[in-house]
């Protein structure tokens, strides 16, 4: 045992008597939970039994365990952008481990991890390129996560999410902020995620269920089993941002504020169906369809 200043002495059990455990005593004072016994043993301190969840015992910062049980719009939101970056493993018999990783450029949104689950931003863990990483450890985050489709080695093993319909909305909101490339505005807007082809598909029924009335095509990348869902187009884009209702939702806001412009001129068109102006490509321009509607459901409606 390292040796101590009688203030330290004083502190530490000082500290236990005001109902801290010995882990977390240990942890603030920088000596092990064995020493932390000696100390109240030498010192006739009385010891407390704990009754308590193990993992609660040894576990240095607490968060909102129950946080993925939860069906409110920002653990739905959480959830999606965890089914496109988080991962969780088995760490030891009854345990897990939640991990969620993002650059350096999204530390503020990672921050907001934290103030929602209740996790003190002190133990986020940064990287030496300046990534910050947060891992979690509870028994039932298994339990919590894969109703969500998050489960071990969700790349290779896709469970589809179980959503309620209230919440879908958020959930393929985040899943979009964690694994989407979106150019919300300019004259090549544009809406793609990159993933499974399964768990695309899913995303594409969900966006159809959700009311998206525009194309939306799945295709593979670079194998049977990887590839991307795409959205082309200023109004089939500012439909998806409607009805995601990004506008009025918790989001990473770099996402939705990206600006992309054809490098082609586009040709001011009037909608023959709404009567909504919008620009078309000049190789569109005297297309039987793509050069009258501004959009498929302006079309079929035409019909």
């Amino acid at each position: 045992m390292p040796k101590l200043s009688e203030d330290k002495y004083k502190k530490i059990i000082r500290d236990y008597l005001e109902g801290k455990t010995q882990e977390v005593v240990a942890n603030e004072n920088g000596i092990t939970r064995n020493s932390v016994s000696k100390i109240l043993t030498r010192n006739n301190v009385l010891v407390r039994k704990y009754t308590g969840n193990r993992s609660d015992l040894l576990r240095k910062w607490k968060f909102n365990t129950d946080f993925f049980f939860e069906r409110t719009p920002i653990t739905a939101y959480w959830a999606g952008f965890a089914m496109a970056d988080g991962s969780i493993s088995k760490v030891s018999k009854g345990s897990y481990e939640f991990t969620l990783c993002l650059q350096k450029k999204d530390i503020e949104h990672i921050r907001s991890f934290c103030s929602h689950i209740n996790l003190p931003f002190e133990s986020v863990h940064i990287r030496k390129n300046g990534d910050p990483d947060v891992r979690l450890h509870h028994p039932s985050l298994l339990e919590q996560l894969s109703p969500w489709g998050i489960i071990p080695r969700k790349t290779y093993n896709y469970v589809e999410p179980k959503v309620p319909d209230n919440l879908l909305s958020y959930y393929l909101l985040g899943w979009a902020d964690g694994d989407g490339l979106v150019y919300s505005t300019g004259t090549d807007s544009r809406f793609v995620i990159y993933g499974r082809l399964d768990a695309l598909e899913w995303y594409s029924n969900q966006l159809l269920k959700l009311g998206y009335s525009g194309n939306v095509s799945v295709k593979s990348r670079d194998s049977d089993w990887h590839g991307y869902l795409y959205v082309g187009g200023v109004n089939q884009v500012q439909e998806i941002r409607t009805i995601l209702n990004v506008d009025n939702s918790f989001k990473l806001d770099r996402k939705w504020n990206s600006y992309r412009n054809q490098k082609r001129k586009l040709i001011s068109v009037v909608c023959k169906q709404c009567g909504k102006s919008f620009g078309v490509a000049k190789y569109r321009y005297n297309h039987p369809t793509q050069g009258n509607w501004c959009s498929l459901k302006c079309y079929r409606d035409s019909l």
